[in-house]
């Protein structure tokens, strides 16, 4: 889905378990769309107080 954004111009702000995944995405997308942003955030959602917190 970020992919299919990205290809259409949107800015992107990605959430994941995985930082490191979503740093390679991330790389992927601007090399790929140089006029994007993305903004990431590590979070697990089945983390109740993550959730809250974040």
């Amino acid at each position: 889905m970020a992919r299919e954004f990205a290809a259409r111009g949107r800015d992107l702000a990605l959430i994941a378990r995985r930082l490191d995944r979503l740093e390679v995405l991330r790389e992927e997308l601007l090399a790929q769309h140089p006029g994007i942003r993305v903004v990431l955030r590590e979070l697990d959602v089945d983390d109740p107080d993550a959730v809250a917190s974040g």
